[in-house]
C-alpha cells in the first residue's frame, strides 16, 4: 500500500466517522456500493476522479484534504462533528441561494 492510499483510506474512515455516517450512508450519498467504501478504508482500491469529488462535496473537504495529509497526525480527530454539520448547512444554503438567482 503506498503512501497515498494509506493516508486516504484512513483519512476517509475518520472523515465519515466525524460526520456521523455510516459506510452505507456514506455509499448512498456518493452513488457507490458499501462495499465500495469499505474497499476505500481498507486501502484495497482508490476512488475514481468522479468519486474522489463527490467525497470531497459529502464531507466538506479539499482533495489534498483526502488524499495528502495525515490527518491523525494533525490532531484532525479532534474536530467537532458539529462543526462539520455546520460547514454543510452553509453549503446547503449556499447551494439554496444560488438557484433562486
Amino acid at each position: 500500500m503506498n503512501k497515498t492510499t494509506l493516508h486516504f483510506s484512513a483519512n476517509l474512515s475518520r472523515l465519515r466517522k466525524l460526520a456521523g455516517l455510516t459506510q452505507r450512508a456514506l455509499a448512498d450519498r456518493v452513488g457507490v456500493t458499501a462495499s465500495t467504501v469499505t474497499k476505500w478504508e481498507s486501502g484495497e482500491v482508490l476512488p475514481t476522479m468522479q468519486a474522489a469529488l463527490q467525497l470531497r462535496e459529502v464531507l466538506g473537504v479539499d482533495l489534498d484534504a483526502l488524499f495528502c495529509q495525515n490527518m491523525a497526525d494533525q490532531g484532525v480527530d479532534n474536530i467537532k462533528v458539529d462543526l462539520l454539520e455546520e460547514m454543510r448547512a452553509l453549503r446547503q444554503e449556499l447551494a439554496a441561494m444560488h438557484m433562486r438567482k
